[in-house]
């Protein structure tokens, strides 16, 4: 089985559309998961790789706003068998916590959902570190 996560968009503006820029529409795919990126973003790849399969866009017109979807394997058969929305959102904010510059997280939002008959979990949370501020909305998710 494997984990992917994936974030919501923003929306597009009228800034004229540059020669790097993705159309929107356009679906980058690790091989096992994919995401649609709106209209004002770009590829990306991350100077360290730090998933088995990655795909990151970041937009052309909000300085720091990314996209992404992330493939690991686990061992697990089902979010719900591993906790509730609750827990999930504890274990994500207790490694953020521990990650090498974070000074404070806040959790958010954590809710089970369903989107075309795939169960998901949604975690928002904030974290603050000495690099600056993040908003961070993931959608977790086991398949096979």
């Amino acid at each position: 089985a494997a984990a992917a996560a994936a974030a919501a968009a923003v929306a597009g503006s009228a800034t004229p559309v540059r020669a790097d820029e993705l159309p929107g529409g356009t679906i980058i795919s690790t091989g096992r998961a994919s995401f649609t990126v709106p209209e004002g973003f770009e590829r990306f790849s991350k100077p360290v790789k730090t998933h088995l399969e990655e795909g990151n866009a970041r937009s052309t017109t909000v300085k720091g706003f990314t996209l992404g979807v992330a493939v690991d394997p686990v061992k697990l058969e089902s979010l719900a068998k591993f906790g509730d929305p609750e827990f999930v959102a504890d274990r994500v904010v207790k490694v953020e916590k521990g990650r090498d510059g974070v000074t404070a997280v806040r959790l958010v939002a954590a809710r089970a959902m369903t989107v075309d008959g795939v169960d998901y979990y949604e975690l928002e949370y904030d974290s603050e570190s000495t690099r600056g501020y993040n908003h961070v909305l993931s959608r977790l998710t086991i398949q096979e």
